[in-house]
């Protein structure tokens, strides 16, 4: 396989990458509203327990749901990564972009592990609401910085296969 087939098959690989983490935002920011759905149910249940244990159940069924779309998500972005090796070995600024997509995903990971821990909260006391909302909120802000610095990450991606590019016009 000659350089420019590689580099056109990864090329196609890293839009299939993007493609990815852009339906894997969608499959978050679905998440998000699921939660959002789940806070408002756990307003209105002002009964027993078994009434908020039943609103527990389906917003964890919601989460699960979403997880399920983000590991999906996650595991074709694992088989792009694969498939895009050679042309990352081959050029110092795909590299750099790939090793801070790689670390946004580890950090979207940690903060989906602190929303578990936030939702298991909301199911054992309802008086902690309040702060499991302010602890939900944060999760979502440093969301929000994660994917600013993915478009940053991408956009310097964008940027090194342009001048690789350039070079090889040169």
């Amino acid at each position: 396989m000659s350089d420019a087939e590689t580099i056109e098959k990864l090329r196609q690989a890293l839009k299939t990458r993007n493609d990815q983490l852009q339906q894997y935002s969608a499959a978050y920011e679905k998440a998000k509203g699921n939660a959002q759905v789940f806070r408002e149910r756990l307003l209105q249940v002002k009964g027993g327990y078994e009434q908020a244990q039943k609103a527990a159940q389906e917003a964890e069924a919601a989460r699960l749901s979403a997880v399920a779309e983000r590991d999906t998500a996650v595991k074709e972005a694992d088989e792009y990564r694969t498939r895009n090796t050679e042309l990352t070995e081959r050029c110092d600024g795909l590299l750099d972009a790939e090793t801070e997509l790689d670390q946004l995903a580890g950090e979207l990971l940690d903060m989906r592990e602190r929303l578990d821990t936030v939702t298991g909260e909301l199911t054992r006391s309802r008086k902690d609401g309040l702060a499991v909302r302010a602890e939900v909120q944060a999760l979502q802000q440093g969301i929000r910085e994660t994917r600013d610095r993915g478009a940053k990450a991408e956009a310097q991606l964008a940027m090194s296969k342009q001048r690789e590019t350039e070079a090889r016009w040169e």
